[in-house]
């Protein structure tokens, strides 16, 4: 039962730190010089996809 609240507390920071990334993207878009964040999340969404073999 609390190893599930820890998994969903893990997963509810996951996306908030996803929504802080994506959020400061947007904010200094039309900044000269802003260079955008990845989160962690999508970098290894990117890192396995790249890797995954076709079957």
């Amino acid at each position: 039962m609390i190893q599930g609240l820890y998994t969903a507390a893990n997963g509810m920071i996951a996306v908030e730190d996803r929504q802080a990334v994506i959020a400061n993207n947007i904010a200094n878009l039309s900044t000269n010089g802003f260079k955008r964040q990845l989160s962690v999340q999508t970098l290894l969404s990117r890192a396995y996809w790249c890797n995954a073999k076709p079957s």
